[in-house]
């Protein structure tokens, strides 16, 4: 990937990107796997670049950007939602709150609880980075055309498992974006 960051005002997308014979269903699987794999490295690769500026890399945007939507997340909520364990974010925590991006104090009700709040320069990071994404996240859906955004919403709360639906319908309705399909 380069660290030239593309114009996302501009993208060179396909008008479509069919899936093909629908009744092949492996090969639409393969499809869709593929097309994931790119808008993956389209979505992130801004805002790596911009992290990696930092000394920041992807493990620590997470954890800005979900300390960023729900302020006074536990640990325990954080790695729920990360689908990791605390030695995987230990480093990650440590660095944010040595480096003065994020904060934590213990919970009044549980002291063995920590709950986790962006700083002032945390969250001018969290806003730059997603900034980064935000711009790629409105270039697709300009070049998509507006009407096919809620469909894209669909197939992807369609793809979120079962036991993660809850925690997206709290990331969700803590940003004010409804339900999360729960």
């Amino acid at each position: 990937m380069s660290d030239t960051p593309r114009d996302p005002s501009s993208p060179d997308l396909p008008k479509r990107a069919p899936l093909g014979d629908l009744a092949d269903a492996t090969a639409a699987a393969h499809r869709v796997a593929q097309l994931f794999f790119f808008a993956h490295r389209g979505f992130t690769g801004d805002a790596d670049s911009f992290l990696r500026e930092h000394g920041l890399g992807r493990a620590h945007y997470r954890v800005l950007y979900f300390a960023a939507r729900l302020p006074g997340i536990t640990v325990g909520e954080l790695l729920d939602i990360l689908g990791i364990t605390a030695q995987g974010v230990a480093r990650v925590l440590n660095r944010l709150l040595d480096d003065g991006l994020l904060r934590q104090e213990t919970d009044r009700g549980d002291r063995r609880r920590r709950r986790l709040y962006l700083t002032e320069a945390g969250i001018r990071m969290e806003r730059a980075a997603f900034a980064c994404q935000e711009a790629v996240i409105s270039a697709a859906i300009r070049a998509a055309g507006p009407r096919h955004a809620d469909d894209f919403s669909t197939i992807m709360m369609a793809l979120a498992r079962a036991e993660d639906r809850p925690l997206l319908a709290r990331v969700m309705a803590a940003t004010g974006e409804g339900d999360g399909g729960s």
